[in-house]
């Protein structure tokens, strides 16, 4: 059988990315779950190797039909002699991580195989595709991506809103399999204004007339203090100050999922050892089985054999409610 294709970029050849490339697939049974294809550089791959005393080997390749199933597959992106020093990144070698992703996405937007992770910063990560933070107890989008504050209030939009909310809600039914997601909207200001009543308010109603729960605004400190991830699916955010401190504090092991051009690619941002690097290979062959699961129960779907409740009309959750611009809190 078949197995799936994963291609994996080396990092920073100064960097740990070979060490727990080599940690993850010392064992061979993840050999039976996909054929791992990492891009890079195989002299530094043996270096590595020999550094960390590895026994794990390596099968080099110079195209991708040349992979081999049940092997650690290293595909020759360069060969140049370069000088390793483990822990000291400098321009040569954020050069060759920089080659060996743009590679990677080239044979990766041609369908060559079917999951990227991305060995790299996925906060520098340049995409034009919505990206999805995952942890094991978030899952957060964005509605803007810009870092500067005097750039993000533009940029919020009531179209932007809807865009990200209908892709966001997509992603959770194929991608995670959760039939009716729950989506929890945040606030743009952390107390009543003009965005809030005459956006992101009115936006969601809009939402929820399509059929897309999506419930809020709330406000972004008290989503997070009083736990709220436990009752939504997923919660959109407005930039990214809102979440960032939230999702970090705890050294949890986070990936950036983007969809680009049909295809999942997975970014740890963080990585400690071989099974974390798993976890994340492991969350991009979820996604894309359950993705291709989605695509072809839709495209044969089973006749109806009775009335069902439309989904859109379930209740809102009564434990958290959209914050109420007409109640004056104490702040006001």
């Amino acid at each position: 059988m078949e197995r799936l294709k994963v291609a994996i970029t080396q990092g920073d050849t100064n960097g740990i990315g070979y060490k727990l490339i080599f940690e993850a697939f010392g064992n061979p049974e993840v050999f039976e779950l996909c054929t791992p294809v990492v891009y890079g550089n195989p002299k530094i791959a043996a270096y590595h190797r020999k550094f960390y005393n590895s026994e794990t080997s390596f099968h080099i390749i110079s195209e991708v039909p040349d992979t081999q199933q049940g092997h650690l597959n290293v595909l020759t992106v360069h060969d140049n002699e370069l000088k390793v020093s483990i822990g000291a990144s400098n321009e040569e070698s954020r050069q060759a991580a920089n080659l060996a992703e743009e590679t990677a996405k080239s044979d990766f937007n041609r369908g060559r195989f079917d999951v990227l992770v991305n060995i790299t910063n996925g906060e520098d990560y340049k995409s034009s595709s919505p990206k999805l933070y995952v942890t094991d107890e978030y899952r957060i989008m964005l509605v803007s991506e810009k870092t500067h504050l005097n750039e993000i209030p533009s940029d919020i939009t009531a179209q932007k809103i809807t865009e990200r909310a209908k892709k966001l809600h997509k992603i959770l039914r194929n991608d995670f399999r959760i039939t009716n997601p729950r989506i929890a909207v945040l606030m743009q200001n952390a107390s009543e204004e003009e965005e809030e009543k005459t956006i992101i308010r009115p936006t969601i109603e809009e939402l929820v007339k399509e059929g897309i729960q999506c419930f809020g605004p709330y406000r972004a400190t008290e989503y997070f203090a009083n736990h709220m991830a436990d009752d939504f699916d997923a919660v959109l955010a407005m930039y990214g100050e809102q979440v960032l401190p939230h999702y970090t504090q705890n050294d949890e092991e986070c990936s950036v999922m983007i969809d680009e051009e049909g295809f999942i690619s997975v970014m740890p941002l963080r990585l400690n050892d071989g099974c974390s690097l798993l976890k994340h290979i492991y969350l991009g062959i979820d996604a894309y089985r359950n993705r291709k699961n989605a695509e072809e129960a839709s495209a044969h779907p089973l006749p109806k054999l009775f009335h069902e409740r439309h989904e859109d009309e379930e209740r809102r959750p009564t434990r958290f409610q959209p914050f109420d611009f007409e109640k004056k809190t104490d702040e006001q």
